[in-house]
């Protein structure tokens, strides 16, 4: 009995971070909102998310791409870059090293 309900906790501990993900709705292009987000000024692009489940994949304006993950409620990770950022809203992600991802609603 004992493994069932752990069993049955852990599947709503992830069906509540799916509904998280589903929610914030990070797919898309974004626009680096600050000087900080900029790869040694070569910047040739929109970054971009593609979120599925909870894998994520980050492209930065340079075209660089880094696989990542949530790590918690709100929170992803990309991994090659070794940052973590937060999700603030659907329009805004800040970002550990300084740089903030925007849709051109919210503030940063």
């Amino acid at each position: 009995m004992k493994k069932v309900v752990f069993l049955a906790f852990l599947s709503l501990v992830a069906t509540q971070t799916a509904n998280a993900q589903d929610y914030l709705n990070i797919n898309g292009e974004w626009r680096a909102a600050n000087e900080r987000c900029y790869c040694g000024g070569n910047q040739t692009r929109n970054p971009s998310i593609y979120s599925s489940g909870n894998d994520v994949t980050f492209t930065n304006t340079c075209g660089d791409s880094s696989p990542g993950q949530w790590v918690g409620q709100g929170q992803i990770r990309a991994i090659t870059w070794g940052v973590t950022a937060r999700v603030l809203n659907p329009g805004l992600i800040r970002w550990s090293n300084g740089c903030a991802w925007t849709r051109g609603y919210g503030q940063y």
